[in-house]
C-alpha cells in the first residue's frame, strides 16, 4: 500500500487534504459470483496535526464487482482511493489503512503533508 497526500487551497476551509492510497490488488482476497471478481476492502485515513493529535479522518467501504476486462485492468494499475478530507487544525502526516475481511489482512502507509 502507498498513500500520498497534498494541501488543498480552498479559501472557505483553510485546512484540507487530498489523500490518494494505493493497494496492491495481489494482496486482496477476490471470489467470483455471477461472472464477476468480487471483493470487499475497507480503508480509513487519519490525518494527525503537529502535536500528533487526530486532526481529521475519512472510512470507506470499497465494494469491488469487476467483470474480467476490470479486472484485468486493476491487477495491473491497483485499487486507488482518493478523498479530500476536511480537518480541524493544520497537518502534518497521514496514515491510511486497509483491512480485507476475507483475508483477514491488514495494511498501513504514513507519509508527511507536502
Amino acid at each position: 500500500m502507498t498513500v500520498s497526500a497534498s494541501a488543498v487551497e480552498n479559501r472557505q476551509n483553510p485546512w484540507q487534504a487530498s489523500v490518494t492510497a494505493k493497494v496492491d490488488p495481489a494482496t486482496i482476497v477476490f471470489t467470483e459470483a455471477d461472472g464477476r471478481h468480487v471483493a470487499s476492502i475497507d480503508i480509513a485515513v487519519f490525518v494527525g496535526g503537529r502535536n500528533r493529535r487526530q486532526v481529521g479522518e475519512v472510512r470507506k467501504r470499497v465494494d469491488l464487482k469487476l467483470l474480467p476486462e476490470s479486472y484485468r485492468r486493476l491487477t495491473q494499475d491497483g485499487v486507488s482511493f482518493s478523498a479530500t478530507i476536511d480537518l480541524t487544525a493544520p497537518t502534518r502526516y497521514v496514515k491510511a489503512v486497509v483491512y480485507d475481511y476475507a483475508a483477514d489482512r491488514l495494511g498501513s502507509a504514513v507519509t508527511e503533508l507536502r
